[in-house]
């Protein structure tokens, strides 16, 4: 079965990181004092990190056509079919 390159696994979850880290950093510049280091240095990380985010996004696409998409199975696992049997059965539909 293949797989998505152990490259791109690892930048998407580092996106996500980074994505979080932004976003902490904006939420969390409000306990601050509007002006002080401690501020601007939330502002500050908020931005690189926002920055970062879109570089590796511009990454993460040249990977995805560079190697292409795995081949996804069209055939569901045995619980799944169980599953979908018992439903018609218990309506009383076909």
């Amino acid at each position: 079965m293949a797989h998505f390159s152990r490259l791109q696994i690892t930048l998407h979850w580092l996106t996500l990181l980074l994505t979080g880290i932004a976003y902490a950093a904006i939420e969390l510049r409000g306990w601050a004092t509007k002006g002080s280091s401690v501020y601007l240095f939330m502002k500050d990380m908020h931005y690189d990190m926002g920055v970062l985010v879109w570089a590796l996004m511009f990454l993460r696409l040249y990977l995805k056509h560079k190697y292409p998409d795995p081949i996804r199975s069209l055939r569901l696992p045995l619980l799944t079919r169980i599953r979908s049997l018992r439903l018609p059965l218990l309506t009383g539909s076909t």
